[in-house]
């Protein structure tokens, strides 16, 4: 059984920013620190084709210069070092959002092949949700989409054999009662985009949730300083799991 460390650290590691290595030891995915204990490896195409045994990266969008058994060595690395660390693929994203098209064989493959423990949806949709009176969110253009979304990863990785988690806006649980668009600031366009998840069957089979925070709107929060942040709150009510506040970058 695949378990989330109950106090985690969730680092998001950038494949397009990795440097070559010739071995997996020496890549720098496998020197990370040990107090990051959720790694997530990003980003794999929604709609990726991959090879199952190939290790091949062409197809996946993963953008590692080195090659995929050197990925592969490097997570192996990694988690000998750390024994308690998980590393998760991370399938999605701002630039891969054709959630339509999922091949979930092509993300288990590459799940088991690569070593991952598990994957994490990050469904960041270009939409803008319906906001009815007093600030409650009556709808999304993608609230199916979401929910079938998070419901086929899970079937393909079931709970308790590996770790599903998401990256939430960190407005994306604003818009009901508690937690009106009217006085949630800040106002966004994602206001609410995360509800239709959370609320449904699958978002509550999901086993950790990453709040994203981006840039200045919360001025009590320093450079490589943690904090409590927008949006942690109501995510983790409504979705009554573990919520993982992220690092804003400022």
């Amino acid at each position: 059984m695949v378990m989330v460390i109950a106090s985690s650290q969730v680092g998001y590691f950038q494949s397009w920013s990795s440097g070559w290595a010739s071995a997996g030891a020496n890549l720098d995915l496998a020197k990370l620190p040990s107090y990051v204990n959720v790694v997530v490896v990003s980003f794999v195409k929604p709609d990726c084709t991959y090879t199952k045994g190939s290790l091949s990266l062409a197809g996946t969008g993963l953008q590692f210069s080195s090659s995929g058994s050197v990925v592969r060595d490097a997570i192996a690395a990694l988690k000998a070092r750390n024994p308690n660390t998980r590393v998760l693929l991370a399938v999605g994203g701002a630039t891969y959002t054709n959630f339509g098209a999922m091949n979930t064989r092509c993300i288990k493959d590459m799940v088991d092949d690569f070593g991952f423990d598990g994957a994490d949806l990050d469904y960041e949709p270009a939409a803008a949700c319906a906001i009815g009176s007093g600030g409650i969110v009556t709808s999304c253009p993608t609230d199916a989409d979401s929910v079938a979304t998070a419901a086929a990863l899970r079937a393909a990785l079931p709970k308790g054999q590996y770790i599903l988690s998401t990256a939430t806006f960190h407005v994306g649980m604003y818009g009901t009662s508690a937690f009106p668009t009217t006085t949630s600031l800040p106002a966004s366009s994602y206001s609410g985009i995360n509800l239709a998840m959370a609320r449904s069957s699958a978002g509550q089979q999901l086993d950790l949730i990453n709040i994203m925070v981006r840039r200045v709107f919360l001025g009590s929060v320093l450079s490589g300083r943690w904090a409590f942040l927008p949006g942690c709150l109501p995510a983790c009510l409504l979705a009554g799991r573990m919520c993982d506040c992220c690092r804003a970058d400022v």
